[in-house]
């Protein structure tokens, strides 16, 4: 009876004490208005010198700040810390503890790999989003709204040491963005639905050009694109080019080498590479290389037989109203002459002729359009140059001739006179 005496007080004993240890104040953990006593000091620094204020006013702005996030969220090895100033430095924050999807896909990208390898200069979470003063991306304050986002690009990208040291394409080239259609649009116009450099390139999951996934593969180029122009690409893909890109062949030209990268102009610009006196050039990339001829079986000199034409004069001359290859050829709907639907075919060029030549009828399609200077393709053009060479020739020299005699005769005549 003694024993079941002691053993239940002994049990009350152990009740009370974890009762009571139960209902001590546990240390409360910092909160962020802690840590802004001493972080609202602008004259705070760390051991290195550089300032470690954070404005109160700027982090309750930010998405963090109203979400409610507390510092120690983030700073995580401050959880503990009980004695003040803390112990610095701090352990870097780990974004991928909210933000686990984001994190997986820029371990896969090129600054991804580079951060893992240990490059310094490789972007971080915060050398894009900031760090107290992050919004959503859909705010306009925000360092990655589209408006903003190509400041942040080229600040890396146009960096000396940084494009040298990792071997990335010249500053110019990125530079030359800032002059593009796409640029205007954005700075200009305010329109945020042009494309910045995440549209193109991505964003979290950057690849470079040659890897199969990236955004800009040469395979995956017209697809990107078509996120805003869609409606061409359809009609890209049903063109003998897009029937090609389809099949994956290297050679067929996609939309940046028509209109370029970073550079890209309004087809209205005179610095456009689509601009109207540029688009035989543009076209003779492919249609005057020999290889490219012979692999696929399409006539070449197609650029030289159409400078020989009044077309090509004119144009070369500067006349921008003049037909060029897309004129008669079409741009992005190109297809084979042998197409009812192309616009080169015999029962549809009355037509196409008809947009400069509004009386063009059948026999426009009875001609030849680029003829040769050969025998082979066309004898009567062949000879008729030919005999007119040898005119021009005779003329020309009969006249140095009949010259040289007038001004012999003459100082023949004037050396009689002096004697």
């Amino acid at each position: 009876m003694l024993l079941k005496r002691k053993s239940f007080l002994l049990g009350c004993m152990c009740a009370f004490i974890l009762a009571a240890v139960s209902a001590a104040p546990a240390a409360a953990a910092l909160s962020t208005e802690d840590c802004l006593s001493c972080h609202d000091d602008s004259s705070l620094t760390g051991e290195d010198g550089k300032s470690l204020n954070v404005d109160p006013d700027v982090f309750k702005k930010s998405v963090h700040g109203q979400g409610g996030i507390e510092c120690v969220n983030c700073h995580m090895d401050l959880e503990d810390v009980e004695e003040f100033p803390h112990p610095t430095p701090l352990a870097k924050v780990d974004c991928s503890l909210c933000h686990d999807q984001e994190f997986e896909d820029f371990k896969t990208s090129m600054h991804g790999e580079a951060f893992v390898a240990g490059d310094p200069a490789a972007p971080v979470c915060s050398t894009c989003h900031g760090t107290h003063n992050i919004k959503r991306v859909s705010d306009p304050a925000s360092s990655v709204f589209p408006l903003n986002m190509v400041d942040i690009c080229i600040r890396c990208h146009t960096d000396t040491k940084i494009v040298e040291d990792h071997k990335l394409p010249a500053a110019e080239k990125i530079k030359a963005y800032e002059n593009s259609v796409h640029m205007k649009a954005l700075k200009e116009k305010g329109l945020t639905v042009s494309a910045a450099c995440n549209d193109c390139h991505g964003s979290h999951k950057i690849k470079p050009p040659d890897n199969p996934d990236s955004m800009i593969n040469r395979f995956n180029i017209p697809k990107t694109c078509a996120k805003c122009h869609q409606g061409i690409y359809q009609v890209y893909v049903e063109s003998v080019h897009g029937q090609d890109y389809l099949m994956q062949n290297n050679d067929v030209p996609i939309c940046t080498d028509c209109h370029g990268e970073h550079s890209i102009k309004s087809h209205v610009s005179p610095e456009s590479a689509v601009y109207a006196t540029h688009i035989a050039e543009i076209c003779s990339n492919c249609h005057e290389d020999e290889t490219l001829s012979k692999r696929y079986g399409f006539a070449s000199q197609r650029l030289k037989t159409y400078l020989g034409t009044y077309h090509g004069i004119a144009s070369k001359l500067g006349d921008t109203k003049v037909a060029n290859c897309a004129s008669c050829h079409g741009y992005h709907d190109i297809r084979p002459p042998n197409d009812p639907r192309s616009s080169v075919h015999p029962d549809n060029i009355p037509s196409t002729c008809g947009k400069c030549h509004p009386q063009a009828g059948k026999n426009f399609a009875i001609g030849k359009v680029h003829v040769a200077e050969a025998k082979e393709s066309s004898m009567g053009r062949y000879f008729v140059e030919k005999i007119y060479t040898v005119i021009i020739v005779s003329t020309i020299s009969g006249f140095l001739l009949f010259i040289g005699v007038d001004l012999y005769a003459k100082r023949r005549k004037r050396k009689s006179h002096e004697q």
